[in-house]
């Protein structure tokens, strides 16, 4: 048993009435801010209200104490004050415990026994208080009215502290997803209140708690209920950011939460009718409010500018797939605003997050990269989101490829007019263990923006440096071998410096190496490219530019690039055969070609006739499947010694 030391009423009832001031200031924030609608600012504001009832209680007890002994009215309004002020209080901190949680995402779907078993500490303390005036278990009165501790007060200690620790550790489990800022402010408060609970319990008259626990309130609110950095404020919905952080938080929890993806793809006629601003009004006011009404405004982020997610994780498997059967049937019908009537086309996708998509930046992925609408025009969904696995795999594979030593390079001969070899193009193929051979097509994308396709680069070109310094291609007729370079490859400051270094170790002649530039490539900054390619040059190395045709090239600076061979798409060969223009576009190509001194090459001849075709045109070289398909090193050497 413990008695409290007197403690001077005024300064305690001082401490009660800041409190009171602090805590009025955070509801008043949350009603000017409307921040009712998502559960964790729902908790808060509860959270507010019960330390306001608690600081009222404890000013009216302290206040009154002085006269408990000649005041009647005092004798019977300490008591009172002092048990709802235990009534209250000790919810605070099961209450400040759902708030991390609900902070950090978790939801109520949880066992109903799992839950009971959580909360049954919290049940055994109010039953405590509640019985307290029968058993004076938790505090009583002596003969001279002072306040004394009981047994159960400590235990009341050891709850609250229990629950702290337990939606902290909950917390921590989604650290990672909150911002910096968020991050501090949650520890500010945790810091706040856990030192007021120690002070008060180790030194009772210096009444603390209540005036810490608001002050580490305002700073939630300040730094979590505060999301002007997360909100798309057009729209009045959260932001990309907000996404992010909500689906770390998602994903770290484990538990399986869904998102439906909707993303508007014929916005061109809002543009054409009223430029940007119509498109912004249409997002912002029709489209966003009707996603606003049919589900809080929480649950809706404006990812991009015509694109939306909505996700939360208290939604079942049906409330999911009935959501987003309503938003796909209200895309069925015209959008209106201000007298304007525009019919818009939205692909739509549902994923379950993590048996659809395991990581945030999958969901990304989902939103951003190219995603065809189903034919029956419902909803992408279960395995058709399987091009999202797929690229987690290809990532996987790219990432690991060079490191496992999947990657290889193959060998395509190029021929001459009269049909012998001369020289090859190198082509990297990736081997996995999972995924067996990924297309190039599919792989160097990936390897671009992985940031990992000059280790790629790298290792084609020393390959290619080897295969050429042992001799046997030249032994076999073959005077130089291509090799592919990409954008990033070519926009590398030190990129000629670094293929000379290369090239020279290995004690290659560089006029036995040739690089190929693709014509959207060349298009770039030919300022830079003509700088490479003139250092190159000097160096005795070749250049071809690769697909021909494709549309990209701007004449006067594929002039000034100087390749020495041009390689026409297959696309301009395909449409020779189909049609008396396409045949034209490529005999012109050709006669303008060698009239600017570049060498001709046409790639994908697969029949006999295509050859015949451009034998006739003129073309220099060829390359396809009618002479020999990409072949690795062993193969292509023994096709050559046949």
């Amino acid at each position: 048993m413990e008695t409290a030391a007197a403690a001077n009423p005024i300064n305690i009832a001082s401490f009660s009435f800041g409190t009171i001031l602090v805590c009025l200031t955070c509801l008043v924030y949350m009603v000017l801010h409307r921040r009712f609608m998502r559960r964790q600012s729902k908790l808060f504001v509860v959270v507010v209200v019960v330390l306001i009832v608690n600081a009222v209680t404890s000013m009216v007890a302290e206040v009154m104490k002085a006269n408990i002994l000649t005041d009647a009215t005092a004798a019977v309004c300490v008591p009172v004050a002092n048990y709802l002020y235990f009534i209250s209080h000790t919810a605070m901190a099961p209450l400040l415990c759902l708030y991390f949680l609900a902070v950090c995402g978790s939801s109520e779907r949880g066992h109903r026994l799992e839950n009971f078993l959580y909360a049954l500490p919290f049940y055994v303390a109010e039953v405590l208080v509640l019985i307290n005036p029968l058993m004076n278990w938790v505090y009583y009165y002596d003969a001279n009215m002072a306040f004394t501790r009981n047994w159960a007060m400590y235990y009341l200690y050891a709850v609250a502290a229990f629950y702290l620790l337990f939606g902290l550790s909950k917390l921590m489990r989604s650290w990672h997803a909150l911002t910096t800022i968020r991050r501090r402010a949650l520890l500010y408060f945790f810091s706040m209140a856990a030192a007021g609970i120690v002070v008060q319990l180790l030194v009772p008259t210096v009444r603390l708690e209540l005036f810490a626990e608001s002050i580490g309130l305002l700073g939630i609110m300040l730094f979590v209920e505060s999301e002007e950095d997360l909100i798309d404020f057009e729209c009045g919905v959260h932001n990309r950011a907000a996404l992010q952080m909500n689906l770390d938080m998602g994903t770290s929890r484990g538990d399986p939460f869904y998102a439906i993806v909707v993303r508007i793809r014929n916005v061109g006629k809002l543009t054409s009718i009223g430029g940007l601003s119509l498109l912004t009004q249409f997002v912002s006011v029709a489209i966003s409010d009707y996603l606003k009404s049919i589900t809080p405004w929480h649950c809706v982020y404006r990812v991009a500018p015509t694109r939306f997610v909505l996700t939360d994780p208290s939604w079942t498997q049906s409330e999911a797939e009935e959501l987003a059967g309503r938003i796909a049937k209200r895309f069925e019908r015209s959008w209106s605003y201000r007298g304007i009537e525009v019919n818009l086309n939205a692909v739509m996708a549902l994923a379950c997050i993590p048996d659809d998509l395991p990581a945030t930046d999958d969901v990304f992925y989902l939103v951003d990269a190219p995603m065809a609408a189903p034919a029956d025009g419902g909803i992408v969904r279960g395995d058709a989101l399987g091009y999202v696995k797929r690229r987690l795999e290809v990532e996987r594979a790219v990432q690991s490829g060079l490191t496992e030593g999947n990657y290889e390079v193959y060998y395509q001969p190029l021929f001459d007019a009269q049909g012998k070899p001369y020289a090859a193009e190198a082509l990297m193929r990736l081997h996995d263990d999972v995924l067996g051979d990924v297309p190039p097509f599919e792989f160097i994308e990936v390897a671009e923006r992985l940031g990992v396709i000059e280790d790629i680069g790298d290792f084609a070109l020393s390959e290619v440096c080897s295969f050429m310094a042992s001799g046997m291609p030249r032994r076999l007729g073959i005077g130089h071998i291509s090799v592919n370079l990409s954008v990033i490859q070519c926009m590398q400051a030190d990129f000629a410096e670094h293929v000379g270094q290369v090239v020279r170790e290995h004690g290659v002649d560089p006029s036995c190496i040739a690089f190929e530039i693709t014509e959207s490539v060349a298009a770039g900054d030919y300022e830079f490219l003509r700088d490479v390619m003139h250092r190159l040059h000097a160096e005795g190395h070749r250049f071809a530019m690769d697909d021909y045709g494709t549309g990209y090239s701007n004449m006067h600076s594929f002039l000034a690039l100087d390749f020495d061979i041009v390689k026409i798409d297959k696309s301009v060969l395909w449409d020779a055969e189909k049609s008396d223009s396409g045949k034209a576009i490529l005999e012109n190509s050709v006669t303008m070609l060698h009239t600017v001194g570049c060498s001709v090459l046409v790639e994908g001849v697969e029949t006999e006739a295509q050859a015949e075709l451009l034998r006739r045109v003129g073309v220099d070289y060829y390359q396809g499947y009618l002479f020999s398909r990409p072949l690795p090193k062993d193969d292509f050497i023994a096709f050559l010694s046949r």
